[in-house]
């Protein structure tokens, strides 16, 4: 977004005097996840999952100029007293004590933005109108105004007034990417998503490339419920941001575990697999879905295809290891266990692996053989934080699963006397405690 240069001092000033006068959190850190209602060819309605930092679109704008402007109403008691009346509901109180002021300078950012909240508290979007016109006599190129007025077009039924807005909206400056975005989400607002969608597409088209606004694409497709699409948005997006992967990989996998969802992803993600058959991330979301389809054997033979092409061996086979613990797949997690540590015996996440192979014993009701394989290990470290790690764990398993205190407290003794070397020192401790107490 192209700020104007009254706007980008207004905002670096009063930035500054958010920092220097409150101790209240930057706006920008407290916007929410927002949801907005997608219509659907069937019966159901879905919601479009906004990003996290919404876009600055005219309202948006309003709200976090409003905000960021809470240090300097320090000094702008009219305005800040506007802000107490618009709070308490009272918009025509606010909109007669700002009318005038904002009449007597209408350059005055802080008094507009407060006064389009206050004509919008009112539904009066003729006054609103009549602000950004002003604004934009100054500044007709600004994407936020325009985005606004269409916004507003739109709130008085003007369809062709408001699609005539989003247009100008974009030629202004055809080559900026981020212009077509202010318009895709217009678009959105109004609950016009197939423009929206045609406005992306019309960005890659006019500006060469074939991933931009990938990320939004793939949300809009989602709620949309057109799940083979989105994957492939999803794909795009992660080819073009390795460094997204968390992001992609979270978001398909919420996706894999919508059973609705599961024959367009699965045959999406089969076709993904078979045209691009070095993809690591294909084959480990395959994994992910067969895993969750229940096929637990099958999804590790797609990890490991997966970790044949990953930067951390075994990194994919590690993720099934935990996820079959975490899912009471004991079996399966300590047969995976056992083939990873022979596979990757000096591992950075050995001693985790050996964690997952005792608790599977433990989930198979088997205690005793937890305990000697957590001894063997701590037999094999020197002392330290990661051997007191293990024999807190053998210390558990007294405690919890054998109900053999006196053992019990021997290893949390011996953990205790490392002192700060370990951080369970202060763990121990306290398990020490509780058995003096209650036994």
């Amino acid at each position: 977004m192209k700020l104007t240069p009254t706007k980008f001092l207004l905002l670096l000033v009063t930035a500054l005097a958010v920092a220097f006068l409150t101790s209240s959190p930057s706006a920008l850190s407290q916007t929410k996840t927002r949801s907005k209602p997608v219509p659907q060819t069937g019966d159901d309605t879905v919601h479009v999952i906004q990003p996290p930092v919404a876009p600055l679109d005219g309202q948006r704008l309003d709200e976090v100029l409003r905000q960021l402007q809470g240090g300097l109403r320090l000094v702008r008691p009219d305005l800040a007293k506007a802000d107490r009346m618009m709070m308490e509901g009272h918009y025509d109180e606010a909109l007669a004590l700002l009318l005038p002021m904002w009449k007597k300078d209408p350059g005055d950012e802080m008094t507009a933005t407060s006064l389009k909240q206050a004509y919008r508290g009112l539904k009066d979007y003729s006054g609103v109108l009549e602000v950004l016109r002003t604004q934009l006599g100054s500044h007709p190129k600004e994407a936020a105004y325009l985005a606004d007025l269409a916004d507003t077009w739109w709130k008085l039924d003007q369809n062709d007034s408001a699609m005539a807005t989003v247009g100008q909206l974009i030629a202004s400056d055809p080559k900026d990417a981020d212009r077509y975005r202010v318009a895709a989400e217009t678009y959105a607002r109004a609950g016009k998503y197939r423009e929206g969608i045609e406005t992306y597409r019309d960005a890659r088209k006019i500006l060469g490339d074939s991933v931009l606004f990938a990320e939004n694409l793939a949300q809009i497709f989602e709620a949309r419920r057109e799940y083979a699409t989105a994957i492939d948005e999803y794909f795009r997006w992660l080819r073009s941001r390795p460094d997204a992967r968390s992001a992609v990989q979270h978001r398909i996998t919420n996706l894999i575990k919508l059973p609705e969802a599961a024959g367009e992803i699965t045959a999406a993600l089969k076709r993904i697999v078979k045209e691009s058959p070095n993809d690591e991330y294909a084959h480990r979301l395959y994994g992910d879905l067969l895993f969750e389809s229940g096929l637990v054997d099958t999804a590790f033979a797609e990890y490991r295809r997966a970790d044949h092409f990953a930067s951390q061996p075994g990194e994919h086979q590690l993720y099934g290891i935990m996820r079959s613990l975490e899912t009471q797949h004991y079996a399966t997690a300590r047969a995976e266990a056992m083939s990873f540590l022979k596979v990757y015996p000096k591992h950075p996440k050995a001693i985790d692996v050996n964690f997952v192979l005792a608790r599977a014993e433990l989930g198979l009701g088997h205690a005793d053989v937890a305990v000697g394989m957590l001894k063997q290990l701590a037999f094999q470290m020197p002392d330290g934080p990661e051997r007191s790690h293990v024999e807190f764990e053998i210390g558990e398993i007294y405690r919890l699963e054998t109900q053999r205190m006196d053992s019990a407290r021997v290893y949390f003794q011996h953990v205790a006397a490392q002192g700060d070397r370990t951080p369970k020192r202060t763990a121990a401790l306290i398990r020490l405690g509780d058995l003096d107490v209650y036994f």
